[in-house]
């Protein structure tokens, strides 16, 4: 008779309505690094095991030190290769440039002759306006390549860029007073010196004094 009650209160119990809600908990799974065995042949001597294993990582160590300065040499070479190849197309880009723009500054004297003609008629007054809008368009794209003319009439005489082929005099200070022909600086290169008349600053004063008479003469 107990085991019949016991049996219906267990069935009380377990009478429920509805279903049960359980919680299922996901468990990451960690997988374990596992390491390639040493190969060591360890003795069973605690002592001696350690001072093997101590020199094993002393002697990993120093390899490894030695991979790392190799690496850091490779490094350096190969910026010191870029760094080169740089500097040698640099070079090369600016030598081609010169050679371009050198070989056209004969056409750059053939406009400047060009534009100090007198022109009279209509039509020679167009002619040199064209000529004039050219040699603009010229200068501009060799001004973008980096072309500067060398200062020329009134700049104070400088051996390294301007070449004196006439003295008109001597002084302390000595200028260019006349030029024959104009001298250009490829960015900080002189690619073609100035042939100039020099003499000295006074005589480029007295020349500046006379001009200016004569224009006032000619206004009156």
């Amino acid at each position: 008779m107990t085991n019949h009650q016991d049996e219906a209160e267990a069935a009380d119990h377990l009478d429920w309505e509805g279903p049960i809600e359980v919680e299922v908990i996901e468990a990451e799974v960690v997988e374990e690094e596992t390491l390639p065995p040493l190969d060591l042949d360890l003795p069973d001597d605690p002592v001696q095991a350690n001072a093997i294993l101590i020199a094993a990582l002393r002697q990993s160590m120093a390899q490894g030190a030695e991979y790392l300065d190799s690496w850091q040499r490779s490094a350096a070479d190969f910026d010191n290769l870029r760094k080169r190849s740089l500097r040698d197309l640099q070079q090369i880009r600016s030598v081609a440039a010169e050679r371009v723009v050198g070989s056209l500054l004969p056409t750059l004297d053939s406009f400047q002759a060009a534009l100090e003609l007198p022109a009279e008629t209509d039509n020679e007054i167009k002619l040199l306006a064209g000529i004039q809008a050219t040699y603009v368009q010229l200068m501009d794209v060799l001004t973008r390549e980096g072309l500067t003319p060398i200062p020329g009439v009134g700049a104070p005489f400088d051996p390294a860029v301007h070449d004196a082929v006439t003295h008109l005099g001597d002084g302390d200070t000595l200028v260019v007073v006349g030029e024959l022909r104009r001298g250009y600086r490829l960015a900080d290169k002189v690619i073609r010196p100035a042939l100039v008349a020099v003499g000295p600053a006074s005589d480029l004063a007295t020349d500046s004094t006379a001009a200016d008479d004569d224009q006032d003469e000619d206004s009156e």
